[in-house]
């Protein structure tokens, strides 16, 4: 079976840093997947690259065994939605129009919306806790409406893949279970930048970790998620807890680490 999309060797630059050296990949129909990594370890710009907004140095990315390079935007867009790590409104628009946005890959131009596409952004709305904002001003939401609302346009758009960049910002404890409950249970492909590695034990069935200078780990997220590689991965000693409802990872002291001092101006004369 052709896979949804494959990365063949990918290398992905970001000016002299490497995101993925000769990075192969593979994600298949149902599959969800965690990318984690430090800041600026280049998870943002290999999700780009995944659905052809950003250019590779190397390699070939393929969806539904067909190039991406030799593909049309639309035609992308039916296949892999992205939700940035940020968004702007920089023209007014209510949510229920913002939602409806996410219709235009599968429309034509100068489309307007039928009673039934109307009732499908509804629907999305309402999944993701914003029904009755619909005429409210996109740019007046605080900014966990804003990100909901770009999570229910995802929703109408309707894509196979979703490339999700930090799904979980701006949420909180409760809209982030919400709505990664909502993902894990869309029966999509999922693909998330997350900062927390409990969630992707919770939510992601593999994961991918990033490290410095373009190295790469990918593999079971059983396997994958352990004190060893956590502790490499974010430069810090990571333990992990094992509990009746499932293993939790957190810092552990480091008996190494120096104290943080003051800044010296600050210090007590």
């Amino acid at each position: 079976m052709i896979p949804l999309l494959e990365a063949n060797g990918i290398s992905v630059r970001i000016g002299e840093k490497w995101a993925s050296r000769d990075l192969n990949l593979t994600i298949e129909k149902g599959e969800r997947w965690g990318i984690l990594g430090i800041n600026g370890s280049g998870k943002t710009s290999l999700l780009l690259s995944l659905c052809g907004l950003r250019e590779i140095a190397s390699g070939e990315i393929r969806v539904h065994g067909k190039s991406i390079s030799a593909m049309e935007k639309r035609e992308i867009a039916r296949v892999i939605g992205m939700l940035f790590q940020d968004t702007e409104d920089p023209f007014p628009s209510t949510v229920m129009e913002t939602a409806l946005m996410g219709l235009h890959p599968r429309t034509g131009p100068w489309h307007r919306e039928s009673a039934a596409e109307e009732e499908i952004a509804r629907s999305a709305l309402h999944a993701v806790g914003l029904s009755g904002m619909e005429m409210r001003l996109a740019d007046t939401l605080s900014g966990g409406e804003r990100r909901r609302l770009s999570l229910a346009t995802l929703l109408v758009q309707d894509p196979e893949l979703f490339l999700l960049d930090e799904p979980t910002n701006h949420l909180d404890i409760a809209q982030q279970i919400r709505i990664l409950d909502l993902l894990g249970k869309s029966g999509k492909s999922l693909v998330m930048v997350l900062h927390d590695p409990n969630l992707a034990e919770r939510y992601c069935d593999k994961v991918l970790m990033i490290f410095e200078n373009g190295i790469t780990l990918a593999g079971e997220s059983e396997e994958m998620l352990n004190e060893s590689n956590l502790s490499s991965l974010y430069h810090h000693p990571i333990a992990c807890l094992e509990s009746p409802g499932g293993r939790f990872f957190y810092p552990a002291i480091d008996p190494n680490q120096n104290k943080v001092r003051a800044p010296s101006n600050l210090e007590e004369k």
